[in-house]
């Protein structure tokens, strides 16, 4: 519905043209002057109303026996909610045509990260290799180690970080295959310490295992929790100062399998706690510390992706507690 009269602050605007239109060009104004017009679409503002109305509208002059012009009548047809209805299916179209682009993207992001994966990793393998020859030639008063040592851990830090990228834009995208079954925990953890047992042995560490948990089998996927393990029990060692100690222990808790990994080390700070499951999040800096920011993100997301939770506690000085909360088989 229109007002009869329309007070002085009323803006015509022409739906082609989307323009304030002067007295002397509204419709009546032009049908007064001789004119006509037919179904011409138009959008009127009332005084302060943003929104306004849209409108058809057709005006015709009013005339005398004589043909004299004495006025005009026009005829206003409300086409507000066809309009706007035409503006939602449009936007709606916009927003699909959008997705659509963005789900195209994320396809060729995947494969251009499956082959750049293959591609960086393949040359790492037999230069991984010819360092550990090289470790194994080297002569008795140690030259040349401390730098074959560099050369090594490097290649093994870039080896990661490729795998650690790949597998999280995976999890990300609930694309990785979890072969869920029931996983012994506690021979999941012996496992993991075990591939670093040389680094243990290298910082003089004391590994306190406290195994208590009587229903130790949990559902989970075997090869991701070990990749979980072996992420937090590499993140322990790093940070634990030498001679230090690390402690595992397992319980049961309200029908779930809890695993905590803690340590005597740096610790973390407050601000800290919740960034550190980010992407590329690192909180130590310096290069003693050095890592990529991308294992305890795959942490987060493998955990989560078998329907447990994880966690940390930790303060500066004083250590970290990891934990990791598993549905029980």
């Amino acid at each position: 519905m229109f007002p009869k009269k329309c007070s002085n602050d009323c803006g015509f605007f022409r739906a082609d043209k989307v323009r304030r239109i002067a007295p002397a060009e509204s419709p009546t104004s032009r049908a007064v002057a001789g004119g006509h017009v037919d179904d011409e679409e138009i959008f009127i503002r009332h005084g302060s109303n943003v929104e306004g109305s849209w409108a058809d509208v057709t005006a015709r002059a009013l005339r005398d026996e004589q043909g004299t012009i004495h006025g005009a009548v026009a005829v206003f047809h409300d086409v507000t909610a066809h309009k706007r209805a035409e503006e939602q299916q449009r936007n709606l179209l916009r927003e699909r045509e959008a997705r659509a682009e963005a789900e195209a993207a994320n396809r060729a992001k995947d494969r251009f990260l499956a082959v750049l994966g293959h591609e960086l990793r393949t040359p790492l393998t037999p230069v991984l290799a010819g360092v550990e020859l090289l470790e194994q030639k080297v002569n008795a008063n140690g030259e040349f180690k401390g730098t074959i040592e560099i050369i090594r851990r490097n290649i093994e830090l870039e080896a990661r970080l490729i795998d650690d990228i790949l597998d999280l834009t995976a999890i990300a995208k609930g694309k990785i295959n979890l072969d869920i079954g029931s996983v012994d925990i506690h021979a999941t953890v012996r496992g993991a310490l075990e591939i670093f047992k040389t680094d243990i042995a290298h910082k003089n560490l004391r590994i306190h295992t406290n195994l208590a948990a009587p229903q130790y089998f949990a559902q989970a996927d075997d090869s991701r929790l070990m990749q979980v393990f072996w992420n937090v029990i590499k993140n322990a060692i790093k940070f634990t100062p030498e001679g230090g100690a690390i402690h595992i222990e397992s319980a049961n808790k309200d029908g779930k399998l809890i695993v905590r990994v803690s340590d005597n080390g740096i610790g973390i700070e407050a601000e800290q706690l919740q960034r550190i499951w980010r992407l590329f999040e690192r909180c130590h800096r310096s290069e003693e510390y050095a890592g990529t920011g991308v294992g305890l993100s795959v942490v987060k997301r493998a955990i989560e992706r078998m329907g447990g939770r994880v966690g940390v506690e930790s303060k500066p000085g004083q250590g970290s507690t990891f934990w990791f909360e598993l549905p029980r088989a």
